[in-house]
């Protein structure tokens, strides 16, 4: 069952909890609302009133993260499911790339090149095929 879930829907949310955090603000969760509290001791009072009005701008995107702990807790146990999904699809392919790579080497040896040609692999490849990762060069022709 594939599970649609995506963290990055509360990620504005998050910057927003985590700018407080950073700032030394509380944050207190309170009947599906959230309560700001300035930061104990000494502290910048400037700084603490604009991250004050940043977070009142935040306020939807925070409360998505702060009002329902029961979602904000399905929406990370959701994201946990389809991050194990996408790593078990992720390592079935990558052993089903390596052994479909090793065969095409046998069958076709005269092709020392890249996969992907002249361009070479991806720079952000998960894998890199043989000639790139350095298994094939000119001494192996």
């Amino acid at each position: 069952m594939v599970i649609r879930a995506d963290l990055r829907d509360l990620k504005k949310g998050l910057e927003g909890i985590e700018l407080a955090f950073a700032n030394k603000l509380g944050l207190i969760p309170v009947d599906g609302e959230i309560k700001v509290t300035p930061p104990t001791g000494d502290y910048d009072k400037q700084q603490v009133d604009l991250v004050f009005k940043i977070l009142g701008r935040s306020r939807s995107d925070i409360l998505a993260v702060t009002s329902d702990p029961q979602r904000t807790k399905e929406a990370l146990s959701n994201a946990q499911e389809r991050m194990s999904e996408a790593n078990r699809w992720l390592l079935a392919q990558t052993d089903l790339f390596d052994r479909l790579e090793k065969a095409y080497r046998v069958l076709f040896p005269n092709d020392k090149g890249c996969i992907r040609g002249d361009a070479g692999c991806l720079d952000d490849a998960v894998v890199r095929c043989a000639v790139c990762a350095g298994g094939i060069n000119e001494n192996n022709k």
